[in-house]
């Protein structure tokens, strides 16, 4: 394999392309555009974390490694902070935090990079990126012009954007809106005031999930354990400092993920489907156990870790994919699977969700 043109990716499947190029500069974008090297024919890949790409990529690839971060706007309340799309996601969060910029340490320890951000909008633990994007700055790869996104032109829902429909726009930074208050970061999140009563509210409400959260078990010896269970709620809470925050996170998902480090995967692999309020009803007379989210006043999450369960597809090994069996949701390469192995397991997994509850399936990969 030629390894200069090898897609490096967290599953760990074997692939190359024709030519990959590296961005390092908005000169160089200028460069190859006006060569006629770009089009909207060009793959466009971050880090390389959400992504399954084919053995081979008969075309050209190129991969953002624009890594500035500058203060563009700062004011007593907030600031807007631009960093470059090859930014590590997570040192970007980790920065913001340690500046005591607050808003995103939910957000902390998910692989990929800062251009990766809005294409997925991605989220955690109660928080999606798109409370703070503020803007998004790109590079239209069919008419070589720079045009500059506001949040509401990015379209921004559930795992999906404006992005995934545009490929002729390549992101080359982003913009965020972050607070100076975790009192100004709750406001911002839920367009109400926070005032002295509420954050009394919230100190009792810490002080019940805390001791909800912990399970004294005295055999075979004592041992106090944590449970996860009410993390989402406690996060939720404007008195914890940010940075106590980004630990608990990291915390959490360094036991509960897998390190692609350690075995190749993409994270959770697929989107929990939403459902028109009445079909939710439909469904649950049928399988009253059916696992769901609330997502708004008409229509609700369903978990797909459930629906891969009563598919028989929890624990199961399949083309050299292993299905987690708790977590069905996440896929792992067993050992040397190829793009096309991933891809021929997550349609039969489609298809058998499909089939037994007429529901879509989607994944949240990128399929290159």
């Amino acid at each position: 394999m030629n390894t200069s043109n090898e897609i490096k990716n967290s599953f760990k499947v074997k692939s190359q392309c024709t030519e990959l190029h590296h961005i390092t500069s908005l000169e160089s974008l200028i460069e190859k555009s006006n060569d006629g090297t770009l089009n909207s024919h060009t793959s466009i890949i971050g880090g390389g974390y959400n992504i399954i790409p084919r053995s081979f990529i008969d075309g050209i690839v190129i991969k953002s490694d624009l890594k500035t971060i500058e203060i563009t706007l700062d004011t007593k309340d907030y600031i807007l902070i631009k960093a470059g799309s090859g930014v590590v996601w997570d040192d970007f969060v980790g920065f913001t935090v340690m500046q005591g910029y607050l808003g995103l340490e939910n957000l902390s320890l998910i692989p990929g990079s800062v251009g990766a951000a809005p294409v997925q909008n991605i989220g955690a633990y109660g928080v999606e990126a798109s409370t703070f994007i503020h803007t998004v700055h790109c590079f239209n790869l069919d008419t070589g012009t720079f045009l500059d996104l506001t949040n509401e032109q990015c379209a921004l829902g559930y795992r999906s954007s404006i992005f995934k429909s545009r490929p002729e726009l390549f992101i080359t930074h982003v913009t965020f809106r972050l607070c100076k208050s975790n009192l100004l970061v709750k406001e911002l999140a839920n367009s109400a005031h926070y005032n002295k009563l509420e954050f009394l509210k919230d100190s009792a409400r810490l002080i019940q999930l805390s001791f909800k959260s912990i399970n004294l078990k005295l055999l075979p010896k004592p041992k106090i354990k944590f449970s996860f269970n009410c993390v989402r709620d406690i996060l939720k809470l404007c008195i914890i400092p940010a940075r106590i925050k980004r630990k608990l996170v990291i915390y959490i998902r360094t036991r509960t993920l897998h390190s692609p480090d350690k075995i190749g995967n993409c994270g959770c692999f697929f989107k929990c489907p939403i459902l028109p309020s009445a079909s939710f009803r439909t469904l649950k007379d049928i399988y009253p156990d059916v696992e769901w989210f609330e997502h708004d006043s008409n229509s609700v999450k369903i978990s797909a870790c459930w629906l891969m369960k009563n598919t028989n597809w929890s624990g199961k090994t399949f083309n050299n994919v292993r299905i987690e069996s708790k977590r069905p949701v996440v896929l792992m390469n067993a050992g040397d699977a190829t793009g096309e192995d991933v891809l021929h397991v997550m349609d039969k997994i489609q298809q058998d969700v499909k089939n037994k509850f007429n529901i879509s399936l989607e994944a949240e990969i990128v399929v290159l």
